[in-house]
């Protein structure tokens, strides 16, 4: 039994006086954590299973091999790690991919309207969508106007009458202020609703533009809620457009 006290108080000792790890390791596996963590959350698994991991053998066995033995252990565990992070980056793609597009960054009605072809990647179909649904929210909150043989105004017609000097959706606090809003409506209307809901536009920018035309929509209803807050309120502002409608606005 002696030699079975020393052979144990032995190995006791020789764990203890093993070197710490390296501090290099724990600064790059603190730094991972926290990049899974800021990037996927703390539920995810990819997270989870990265900090169980434990790269150093947890006991000491006097022989020959050891040393061999644990650096086996050692690239077996670092092996994983990378198969992780491979994973977390997989993963961080797949809620990154329309996310990278921020729903509160734009008008919420008009966001409800586009947010299933921005997190498809229709990108073809955002442009045309956010023109048109603009256009139907301005004939609605204008008090559907019409010409002189009682048809419906549409397009630049509509966008001319609603954002006049007196108009119904007037805006900005002096003349000038109101011709440019209207001029940046009509340009809307005209430029690009013109081509965007008559043509599938194929360009090397398909992802940039209709969200630059997606935020010009969104500036324009942004500022007719903030300057005629109870006429939006009272046509209502949140019923879908429905096909018809959308036939109607084109």
């Amino acid at each position: 039994m002696p030699n079975s006290r020393n052979s144990r108080e032995r190995r006791k000792a020789l764990n203890s006086s093993r070197l710490p790890r390296p501090p290099a390791h724990a600064t790059w596996k603190a730094k991972v954590v926290a990049v899974l963590r800021n990037s996927l959350g703390d539920e995810s698994s990819a997270l989870k299973e990265f900090i169980a991991l434990r790269y150093f053998v947890g006991f000491w066995v006097n022989s020959p091999d050891q040393a061999e033995s644990d650096a086996r252990f050692s690239r077996g565990r670092v092996a994983e790690a990378v198969g992780l992070i491979d994973a977390a980056i997989y993963e961080l793609s797949l809620v990154s991919g329309a996310t990278a597009v921020e729903g509160g960054s734009y008008d919420a009605s008009l966001w409800d309207h586009v947010k299933h072809s921005v997190s498809e990647e229709r990108w073809e179909q955002v442009a045309s969508a956010a023109v048109i649904y603009v256009e139907d929210r301005v004939r609605r909150w204008s008090g559907t106007p019409t010409d002189k043989q009682g048809r419906n105004l549409v397009g630049h017609a509509l966008f001319v009458t609603a954002f006049a000097t007196g108009g119904p959706l007037a805006l900005g606090n002096q003349a000038n202020e109101t011709d440019g809003w209207r001029n940046l409506a009509t340009g809307l209307v005209s430029a690009l609703g013109n081509v965007d809901r008559h043509n599938i536009q194929e360009r090397p920018d398909a992802k940039q533009y209709p969200l630059g035309v997606l935020g010009l929509a969104s500036l324009r209803l942004t500022q007719v809620h903030y300057q005629h807050s109870a006429s939006t309120v009272k046509l209502g502002n949140c019923r879908p457009l429905s096909h018809y409608d959308a036939a109607v606005a084109d």
